[in-house]
């Protein structure tokens, strides 16, 4: 089965914690699942954003899916995940994490999305 991914991360400043949604929809777009999580963590937006995408992909190679889109509003992922030059090592660890997950699908495409193309559905499940 074909499914999209698409995350957002909240921060959470004054607890020092942080929120991830994932929202799994099919090829037409229809919601599939949502899912949430929250850590007590205070890092970097492109950190959480990576560690969301590695914990999206963890959620679908858990429930067999074989072919993923990963949609993200990052550009900096989506160029990471295509293994274009990763500087950060916090960053590059997640990176390469999401890499060896994404080893496991049948086909795995990484693509660019406006911000504002998720954050209707995205806000729902958060």
């Amino acid at each position: 089965m074909s499914v999209k991914i698409g995350s957002r991360i909240k921060m959470l400043d004054d607890e020092h914690a942080l929120g991830i949604g994932v929202i799994i929809r099919d090829i037409r777009g229809h919601l599939i699942k949502g899912l949430t999580r929250f850590e007590r963590a205070s890092f970097s937006p492109k950190i959480v954003e990576a560690f969301a995408v590695k914990e999206a992909l963890s959620w679908l190679k858990f429930w067999y899916f074989d072919h993923v889109v990963v949609e993200s509003d990052y550009m900096s992922i989506v160029h990471a995940l295509n293994r274009s030059l990763v500087n950060d090592s916090k960053f590059n660890c997640l990176i390469s994490d999401c890499l060896v997950l994404g080893s496991s699908f049948q086909h795995l495409s990484l693509c660019w999305v406006r911000w504002l193309a998720n954050r209707e559905l995205i806000h729902s499940v958060m």
